[in-house]
Parts: C-alpha cells; sequence; structure tokens
C-alpha cells in the first residue's frame, strides 16, 4: 500500500508540474501577442489599436515629455509621437516575467534607418 501512495504522489506531482508548465507557456505566448501587436500597430502609426492594448488606467513615458496617464492622454500622446516620428521597429523579447495581472518584458528593438 505504501508504494502505491508514493507513486500515486509522484504521479500527482508530476501531472500538476505538467499543468503549470502548460500554463506558463500559454501565459506567455499571450503576452508576446501583445508586445508583438503592440509593436505592429507602433509601426504602422495605428493610434488607436496602441491605445487599445493599454489598461484603462495606463501610463506611456514618452521621451521629453510628460507623463500620460489614462485613455485620453494616452491617445494624445502617441497621436504626436506619430507626427514626428516614422517607427519601422523590430523586436526581440529576451525575458517574460509576470506576476498575477503584472507582466514585465525584457526585449531589444531596432528601427533601421
Amino acid at each position: 500500500m505504501k508504494k502505491i501512495f508514493h507513486l500515486t504522489a509522484v504521479l500527482g506531482f508530476l501531472f500538476s508540474n505538467l499543468a503549470v508548465a502548460s500554463l506558463q507557456q500559454d501565459i506567455s505566448k499571450e503576452i508576446k501577442a501583445v508586445i508583438y501587436a503592440y509593436g505592429k500597430a507602433m509601426n504602422a502609426s495605428n493610434v488607436d489599436e496602441v491605445v487599445r492594448l493599454y489598461a484603462k488606467d495606463g501610463l506611456f513615458m514618452p521621451s521629453g515629455l510628460p507623463t500620460a496617464v489614462g485613455e485620453n492622454e494616452i491617445r494624445d500622446a502617441y497621436k504626436h509621437e506619430f507626427e514626428v516620428i516614422d517607427l519601422d521597429v523590430n523586436m526581440d523579447i529576451d525575458e517574460i516575467a509576470y506576476d498575477g495581472n503584472i507582466a514585465y518584458v525584457s526585449k531589444r528593438s531596432t528601427n533601421p534607418i
């Protein structure tokens, strides 16, 4: 009986780890999809699509300009950005970390001139 219990416990542990790993892969894929959608929207200068990817209370910190907080300010800030720059950004994601509904993404971007 003791051996059966140990085998059951080990199998249960392995299956729970597999389920967690699968869930983590799914979450990472979703985060990557958002990051790549952001890059695509930025390259297209699509203000509506960029704003859609932000949380309602999100913030945008453009270089040299005041921080934009909330949907309306973010929209105005991106309108300004897209008037002064034309992007063709390529992104490589190095790492994704998340906890609950907060994710951190380490990426490299290039903008060929």
